[in-house]
């Protein structure tokens, strides 16, 4: 189920990969990504303890010889929640 439109805020483009990140109606994380020939939704869960997650926002550096893409949110539990893409 895609998410709602509230709080999409990055767009990263890798090549021939974008990723969009936001948070839906039910509180999870959802990255929306191109693979270069279609569209998916991916729900990221919701870590332990946490109901709602909150403003993701996202940084991508070149770990070695790949680009790393973490995406950082704030649960409802007050916890730092972190999302790790390669």
């Amino acid at each position: 189920m895609p998410p709602s439109q509230r709080q999409f805020l990055f767009l990263l483009d890798r090549a021939i990969e974008s990723y969009v990140f936001g948070t839906a109606g039910n509180g999870h994380l959802f990255v929306h990504y191109w693979d270069g020939f279609n569209w998916y939704w991916a729900d990221q869960q919701l870590p332990v303890g946490a109901s709602v997650v909150y403003n993701p926002t996202a940084i991508t550096y070149a770990n070695g010889p790949q680009q790393a893409l973490y995406v950082f949110a704030t649960a409802d539990n007050g916890h730092l929640v972190d999302s790790l893409r390669t």
